[in-house]
């Protein structure tokens, strides 16, 4: 100092210096109050008294940094800088000469990290629990406070997330469904917190603060937000279909849903209300086929904690039989205007002899053209036909009657066929 005894009242001008950056105090800047200082007294000087100086309309920034820098909080980037420190007579009359040789110090500008969550991970589905019961958790990093971990407080937020909604978008633009603050590194999600529901996302950050002012954070001390799902939704089945089958069963099956533990399966004649249930454990089901008519299915997913998703669309496919093929093409149970199945043509048939005579199971109907009434219909026709007699045993005898004849002599037109186990001389 150039002064050598009593108080000297003064004010200070500060320059932070950074590979192409400059902040410095306003050259025509003035406190209105005084640094008193005393010669060969050390002063410590705190943020309280040196606040005017570090306001933005108090500072010159010039270079990498700018003054809207200094107005959206002052926060020096991080990396090494060069701190100057001149103090200047605060005695206007003097001229606000210089009085001390200027002081030069080198400082580390440090961010303190944000917390890490540990615990739900980012897209983790947790496992839904009739008592809600977690554990939220996380890590701190990079403290530089005199207290430690016991100086750091942490705010704890929890946001429900639409489907569609951005969870950085969420925290930034709405109200957290829950929030709390704790000095441990975990907080455990309780009965006595809000319900989360089982299906729906949520995202979740903490942040931290020193409450003794000493250490700042990246990010204003938040976390990256982690979102999750409370369990699964509980979604119904899609993709039914019929298997083809030749048997006298219908073979259900769907798409398998995540997170169902068995499915109920309803079933009726499309003519019917009242509907059949049955449980499946897989993503098959078996019923025998309606004789007459056609079925209807619908399905839906039975998930933890007795919950249902909702039934499926319904889905139906009229009867349909595939039976055995011969040589002659089959009939068509509705087209009466075929030559094979109208009425004339089974009249012609009739005559000429039983290998002409449909058989039911050679009949195949499609799903076009089934109705109950051609159904109806063609067992009428069916009915009506007459079994093929021929003179055999001595007089006019279905061709499917054994003749029971004892005597040795036989008069009959047709050779006489021995009944199976009878030996004849």
């Amino acid at each position: 100092m150039k002064y050598q005894r009593g108080i000297v009242p003064v004010f200070l001008r500060f320059k932070f210096e950074q590979a192409g950056s400059v902040i410095s105090t306003r050259p025509d800047y003035l406190p209105a109050i005084p640094i008193n200082l005393s010669f060969g007294t050390p002063l410590t000087l705190y943020g309280s008294d040196l606040v005017n100086y570090f306001q933005a309309g108090h500072l010159i920034a010039q270079g990498a940094v700018d003054e809207s820098m200094l107005r959206q909080g002052g926060r020096l980037p991080d990396g090494l800088w060069t701190l100057s420190v001149t103090a200047y007579e605060f005695d206007a009359s003097r001229g606000h000469r210089q009085i001390s040789e200027t002081g030069i110090a080198m400082m580390q500008v440090f961010y303190g990290y944000p917390p890490q969550i540990t615990y739900p991970a980012e897209g983790q589905v947790l496992q839904e629990q009739e008592v809600q019961n977690l554990l939220f958790s996380w890590m701190p990093r990079g403290t530089a406070s005199r207290g430690g971990i016991s100086g750091l407080i942490y705010t704890v937020e929890l946001y429900e997330v639409s489907d569609g909604e951005v969870p950085n978008a969420v925290v930034q633009g709405k109200r957290p469904i829950f929030s709390t603050t704790t000095n441990t590194s975990n907080y455990l999600y309780g009965i006595t917190d809000p319900a989360l529901i089982v299906g729906r996302k949520y995202a979740l950050r903490v942040r931290v603060q020193d409450l003794e002012g000493v250490n700042e954070y990246q990010n204003d001390g938040y976390s990256e937000v982690v979102s999750f799902n409370y369990g699964r939704p509980c979604t119904s089945p899609e993709n039914l279909s019929l298997a083809s089958s030749l048997s006298r069963v219908y073979n259900l099956s769907w798409d398998p849903q995540v997170g169902a533990q068995t499915y109920e399966v309803a079933y009726k004649l499309t003519t019917a209300s009242v509907w059949t249930t049955a449980i499946a454990y897989t993503g098959t089901f078996s019923v025998v086929k309606p004789v007459e008519g056609a079925y209807e299915f619908k399905v839906r997913s039975n998930c933890s904690l007795a919950r249902q998703s909702e039934w499926s669309e319904i889905y139906s496919e009229p009867v349909s039989v595939a039976v055995k093929s011969n040589s002659k093409p089959a009939a068509s149970a509705n087209n009466t205007s075929s030559p094979q199945t109208n009425s004339s043509n089974n009249s012609s048939n009739n005559s000429n002899g039983a290998g002409n005579v449909e058989d039911p199971l050679d009949i195949i109907v499609s799903s076009q053209d089934i109705s109950p009434a051609a159904i109806a219909q063609k067992r009428d026709e069916l009915d009506k036909l007459e079994t093929p007699s021929e003179s055999r045993c001595g007089g006019s005898m279905h061709s499917t009657v054994d003749c029971n004849i004892t005597p040795k002599v036989y008069s009959g037109t047709v050779a006489f066929v021995p009944a199976k186990g009878q030996k004849y001389t």
